[in-house]
């Protein structure tokens, strides 16, 4: 065997070794669990549907907009960091959520390429709103997407807003 070969095959072993032990690149996409009324911590995997993990990295995708039987506060109690988040109670039936800090959360917008997105995914009574009351960091530009119905439909930033 040439020099060269062994070079090559010694290379080849070398990246699928490398490949094999490499954390995984994927984002994470979850959706919210609880449906009852209260106050939910956003870091306990058992709300969330994988019950193994909740969002919390760049490019993730959290999914809270699921039909709700009453008012959620869902307290983030760590900096989370996402690149989308989806807000709403996805009846008419609607159940007003708060994002809010809990003990020392905030909440960081942040995708790999492109634009972050915090949207709202359905239509709701007049007047009603979901809260972020943590504070927010923008690490990318934040697309917010809310279905049109003259005021109802509104996402209420209530927290320090920072970024570049």
């Amino acid at each position: 065997m040439t020099s060269m070969t062994k070079h090559l095959r010694l290379s080849f072993v070398s990246l699928i070794s490398t490949l094999a032990v490499a954390p995984s690149v994927f984002a994470a996409s979850d959706t919210w669990v609880p449906t009852a009324a209260g106050p939910y911590g956003w870091n306990d995997p058992a709300n969330w549907a994988t019950t193994t993990q909740f969002p919390n990295g760049i490019d993730d995708v959290a999914n809270v907009n699921i039909n709700t039987a009453g008012a959620q506060t869902i307290e983030l109690n760590e900096p989370i960091t996402v690149g989308t988040l989806n807000l709403g109670d996805s009846t008419t039936a609607f159940f007003a959520q708060t994002i809010a800090a809990g003990t020392v959360g905030s909440i960081t917008f942040d995708v790999s390429t492109g634009s972050a997105v915090l949207g709202r995914t359905v239509t709701v009574a007049p007047g009603m709103s979901e809260t972020i009351s943590a504070g927010i960091t923008l690490n990318d530009d934040l697309i917010i997407r809310v279905p049109y119905l003259a005021s109802a439909n509104r996402i209420a930033l209530g927290g320090v807003i920072s970024g570049t």
